[in-house]
């Protein structure tokens, strides 16, 4: 993808990433779509500490507020995290609350029902004039609305023209305020507001002044351009910057705004669908969630909203003593602080429980979690561990290095690689439990190349009597793969680029592949080598690797040999795949190391480090010999290879 997260990104960048992604959304490019989920995927996994991950991968829709404890935390699109399954927008009922010293809020929500309509301000926005009246329409006339609202709304007020003076004024008496007209933005926050009739702006202090009356809005829908934006460097420390957080000083329960440019149809179809979503004791929030969900996930409409506020109160229900009590009733997901330690390098100190070892694993059913359920049969009565699934070994390393786990499995060329970078040369190797094979799964009929043969007859470089068609290429051994498009599935990803091609100069054009959509990364990457977008796939495991044990020899994948001579930490093994008629076949081999932080081994955590490693010890014979175990046990071994640092 063109836009990857940086872990330490600044998140006013990660922000612009995602409006030039919506942007191109917007422009019809229907490439948008994979980019933003590429991007939430990997935001998942860079910005959540593990323990988060393992709550909201696969959770049921549930009401998350999110606490964010500095504007940078604000300014990144958390909304468009993806877990495995969808973006948390488009699952959740997602707020988001800024906690910020608040100078403003004097003032308390409205709740006396009146709605202020404020359209095409400066009359140049035709489908806002035609969004503002067609509103006003609805709130005036539509019988379901006035039942839905139980008759407590009064007749809406439209305004097409107001001063600075007269808007300050609406505002405070006003409930729930549709704005569809120009906003100004910027990135400091310093000029930003709303555009009035006569041209002057009602900015941010104007804004946060409100909180000095009696009421301010319930409800503020800002339904224009890049109107949620919160800047990360603001220039006052006590202030926060932008339109949506100034609404928030001045007391605003609850605001939505867009991320981004958004097109004028859009937004006008999107607001309407908003309040014909309020239900009785619908909360904002979900009424939301709702619209989002009705959306198809091409349109890029449903990803440029925000909401700002708790997702617990109901409409019409904002006071501030009700917004409390509910906060305790309904469940909260507090990310402020784990939010930040990632920003911030901030460590977490402790695994999920108390007293239990923290192990970084891998993908469900792989073999780093079947190591880990081994190890656990035999030595969880003496030490307690608890597994962290994570993508594999290089964010096992980094798991080990942010303090997210205290032990880890990872490719001893994986941490190679990162040795000299401080964090990672201290980590400590407790033992080998097993070695990964590189796995290289091509056709069996070999994969279509530029070259072109003619059916026919050949005059004048011209085809006759046949047309052309694609000459097939096999792939024997890993020296066919040179300048080939590879799949890379989880060390494989690491594999390509600093051995491959740094070391036996390949040139091969690697495309990560990530687990998504309920499939493996296996599973997708096979799906991708069958439709011709690789040539070939690269995947490291254990031996027997279960996802090439279920190959069969007639279903159009085969293995291609390693055939050089290993250099380092890598080897060569001979193994052989029944279901494939492979026998002898060399491997490219590399052994996996049980890491550990460098902690005080005569801590609580240090000792149970040292037990566990004497009850593998213990128990190896059993673990290599006894029926129920992982065969890969068999390339186990207690003493590592010099030049590792040992537990």
């Amino acid at each position: 993808p063109k836009y990857v997260p940086e872990k330490q990104s600044d998140p006013d960048l990660e922000l612009k990433k995602v409006q030039a992604i919506l942007a191109d959304g917007f422009h019809g490019n229907a490439g948008w779509l994979k980019e933003i989920k590429a991007w939430g995927q990997n935001a998942f996994k860079s910005f959540l500490p593990l323990p988060l991950q393992s709550i909201l991968n696969g959770a049921e829709p549930m009401s998350i507020t999110w606490l964010l404890c500095s504007e940078k935390a604000a300014a990144l699109p958390w909304e468009l995290l993806h877990d495995k399954d969808e973006f948390l927008a488009r699952k959740h009922a997602i707020g988001r609350l800024v906690l910020i010293e608040n100078k403003h809020h004097n003032a308390h929500p409205n709740t006396k029902g009146r709605m202020l309509i404020l359209a095409d301000l400066n009359k140049n926005l035709p489908l806002a004039t035609q969004e503002g009246e067609s509103l006003f329409k609805f709130f005036s006339t539509d019988t379901l609305f006035k039942k839905i609202v139980g008759g407590r709304f009064s007749r809406p007020h439209l305004i097409k023209e107001v001063s600075k003076e007269s808007l300050a004024a609406e505002l405070g008496q006003a409930e729930i305020v549709h704005f569809c007209s120009h906003s100004k933005t910027n990135s400091s926050g310093t000029s930003a507001g709303w555009v009035l009739s006569d041209g002057n702006i009602f900015g941010l202090d104007s804004i946060k002044d409100l909180g000095h009356g009696a009421t301010v809005p319930s409800l503020v829908f800002s339904n224009s351009c890049a109107s949620a934006g919160i800047a990360a460097n603001s220039p006052r420390i006590d202030s926060l910057s932008g339109i949506a957080g100034a609404f928030l000083e001045a007391g605003v329960a609850a605001y939505i705004g867009t991320i981004c440019k958004i097109e004028d149809q859009a937004s006008l179809g999107f607001a309407s669908s908003f309040y014909k979503k309020i239900a009785p004791k619908q909360k904002f929030s979900h009424a939301l969630l709702e619209v989002k969900k009705s959306i198809p996930h091409p349109n890029p409409i449903w990803a440029a909203y925000q909401f700002y506020g708790d997702v617990n109160p109901q409409s019409g229900d904002t006071n501030e003593k009700s917004r409390l009590q509910k906060i305790k009733n309904y469940f909260l997901l507090f990310l402020c602080v784990l939010c930040l330690c990632i920003w911030f390098g901030f460590l977490l100190k402790r695994p999920i429980q108390e007293n239990q070892l923290a192990f970084a694993t891998g993908e469900p059913k792989k073999g780093y979690t079947k190591i880990f359920s081994d190890i656990k049969k035999v030595c969880l009565e003496k030490v307690p561990i608890q597994e962290i699934q994570t993508s594999g070994g290089l964010e096992n390393l980094d798991a080990l290095v942010n303090h997210k786990a205290m032990l880890g499995l990872a490719q001893i060329d994986s941490w190679q690689m990162l040795e000299k970078v401080e964090g990672y040369r201290n980590l400590r190797g407790v033992l080998s439990p097993n070695r990964d094979i590189m796995h290289i799964v091509v056709p069996t009929s070999g994969y279509a190349s530029d070259e072109k043969k003619c059916t026919g007859i050949t005059q004048k470089e011209k085809c006759v009597d046949g047309k052309w068609m694609p000459v097939y290429k096999k792939i024997i051994s890993d020296s066919d793969l040179a300048g080939l498009t590879v799949g890379a599935v989880g060390a494989g990803q690491f594999v390509i680029p600093y051995y491959l091609n740094d070391s036996l100069h390949l040139n091969i054009k690697a495309i990560n592949i990530e687990a998504a959509d309920g499939k493996s990364s296996d599973s997708l990457a096979f799906e991708m080598l069958k439709s011709g977008q690789v040539q070939a796939v690269i995947t490291m495991g254990a031996y027997p690797s279960g996802v090439i044990s279920r190959l069969k020899a007639n279903g159009g994948l085969t293995l291609a040999k390693f055939t050089r001579l290993p250099t380092g930490y890598y080897g060569v093994a001979m193994k052989n795949y029944k279901n494939l008629g492979i026998y002898k076949f060399p491997f490219l081999s590399v052994q996996n190391i049980l890491w550990a932080r460098p902690i005080d081994r005569t801590s609580l955590d240090g000792k149970q480090i040292t037990q566990l490693k004497d009850c593998i010890s213990t128990n190896l014979k059993r673990l290599k010999e006894d029926s129920g175990y992982e065969p890969s046990w068999d390339d186990a071994a207690m003493d590592l290879p010099e030049g590792i640092p040992k537990w």
